[in-house]
């Protein structure tokens, strides 16, 4: 079985590093080394957090704080940016706008059509591909949500 999985880092420095990988040989646990990487500086992030493949459109997801991580401040955006580091859209999902409630973006995951974001105290989910905001539910007790993951049921 050939997986082509895509690696990636955020550096706090507002810089993302996207490597593109060969194949992975899940059977014999090989993987292939050699990596393209595309360094992408300069194009408006603000405070970069995560970042997620959207295969769908062939483009990544990237969150970006922009603030303060833990005050809520109504200016978090998330950017859509194509493999070779072109901007699509840099607030495609834009917490200034009405309608939009999106804080400190962090942790970022696709599942199914619905966008799930990590925000401070709340899990927002945003459809796919529009953008639009579905829901936000509030996690009780917490104060700093962070990562996310996809999951099944």
């Amino acid at each position: 079985m050939n997986l082509y999985p895509t690696k990636y880092l955020i550096s706090t420095v507002l810089a993302v590093f996207i490597y593109s990988t060969g194949s992975l040989l899940a059977e014999s646990k090989v993987i292939n080394t050699d990596a393209k990487r595309t360094v992408i500086t300069n194009i408006g992030l603000k405070t970069p957090e995560s970042i997620e493949y959207y295969a769908a459109e062939d483009v990544y997801l990237v969150s970006n704080i922009n603030g303060s991580a833990v005050v809520a401040e109504g200016n978090g955006f998330i950017s859509k940016i194509k493999p070779d580091g072109s901007v699509i859209k840099l607030k495609w999902i834009d917490g200034t706008k009405a309608g939009i409630q999106l804080n400190s973006p962090k942790g970022i995951a696709i599942q199914g059509s619905n966008l799930y974001v990590a925000d401070i105290n709340q899990v927002h989910i945003f459809g796919l591909p529009s953008g639009r905001q579905k829901k936000s539910i509030t996690i009780k007790g917490s104060t700093f949500l962070n990562g996310i993951t996809p999951g099944t049921g």
